[in-house]
């Protein structure tokens, strides 16, 4: 398998069980057992999925790699490493940016799985709705 598609099934793995464990915790915590309920389980857990592409988006793009660098330079600082990989900020994430542009990341599944929640929502809060 290609390293395209193990990452496609791993995504696709992780964005499921996210979206079963926050539809069932809201869906049953919340004891409403009607499409109202599935209808407002079903919105979070689409805006949830709809979060987690956008941070993945902006996290990727690079938005967080300055801030990742001072962290792990922080904890260098305490265990006593050889030295840090590289010297400036600049060069962490030059580096960072070679390595993404290498394997395409699958948005699309968290964005597939959150128009379906979305979607769903509308459709069992249209069944809820008083006629």
């Amino acid at each position: 398998m290609s390293k395209n598609a193990i990452l496609l099934i791993r995504h696709s793995i992780i964005a499921l069980g996210i979206a079963a464990v926050s539809f069932c915790l809201v869906f049953f915590l919340r004891g409403a057992f009607s499409f109202r309920g599935g209808s407002d389980a079903c919105f979070v857990t689409g805006a949830l999925e709809l979060g987690i592409a956008g941070l993945l988006f902006i996290g990727r793009a690079g938005t967080f790699d300055v801030l990742a660098y001072g962290v792990k330079r922080l904890v260098d600082q305490f265990t006593h490493h050889a030295g840090p990989e590289y010297k400036t900020p600049c060069d962490d994430t030059l580096a960072k940016k070679e390595k993404r542009k290498s394997v395409r990341f699958p948005y699309w599944v968290y964005l597939a799985l959150a128009g379906v929640f979305l979607l769903l929502a509308l459709v069992f809060g249209l069944l809820s709705a008083p006629r």
